[in-house]
């Protein structure tokens, strides 16, 4: 979902509306290399990256650091699903 943000510093015209919600939060422009992660998204939610309240929001410094956080997820997931098939 994108935003009209003529209001944003860096003077962009339309930009997605999570990474404005963020800069609005934090008071400034992202980087280029900032990623905006959708919480919902990747942990069990519902997986609405519609939901673009700061509350589901995390601002990631990079691409990298997004995919580790990602990563480890998958590993808490997969143990969590091992356990309850033990556990059934």
């Amino acid at each position: 979902m994108f935003a009209m943000a003529s209001r944003h510093p860096n003077g962009a015209f339309c930009i997605k509306e999570h990474r404005l919600v963020m800069a609005e939060h934090i008071g400034r422009p992202l980087t280029s290399k900032e990623v905006v992660h959708h919480k919902l998204e990747s942990e069990g939610g519902a997986g609405d990256t519609n939901d673009n309240r700061i509350e589901n929001l995390v601002l990631f410094p990079d691409h990298a650091t997004h995919m580790k956080h990602h990563k480890a997820l998958r590993r808490a997931l997969k143990a969590k699903a091992a356990l309850e098939g033990r556990a059934g």
